[in-house]
């Protein structure tokens, strides 16, 4: 079935570390409860300075999803695996 368009509200912070890092979280939820489900994530980054008015940035971060975003995004129904033979 197809994904139904929604409106997303997401919250983040993020928090430096000793010796450089950034630890830092979001949460995002289906606003209009359109059964987007709700997606989340969990980084660490770190600045690196290239030039005195250029920086770049290096992370990680591993990503999160609700058992209704997942089923709504990535999910299979059983009418769509009964038409697919």
């Amino acid at each position: 079935g197809d994904v139904r368009r929604t409106v997303r509200l997401r919250l983040g912070a993020s928090y430096p570390l000793d010796g450089g890092p950034r630890l830092g979280a979001s949460v995002s939820v289906d606003a209009l409860g359109r059964g987007g489900g709700e997606i989340g994530d969990v980084n660490v980054s770190r600045g690196l300075p290239l030039a005195p008015d250029l920086n770049a940035s290096l992370g990680a971060a591993i990503g999160l999803g609700s058992a209704r975003h997942m089923q709504a995004y990535y999910g299979v129904t059983e009418e769509q695996s009964a038409r697919s033979g």
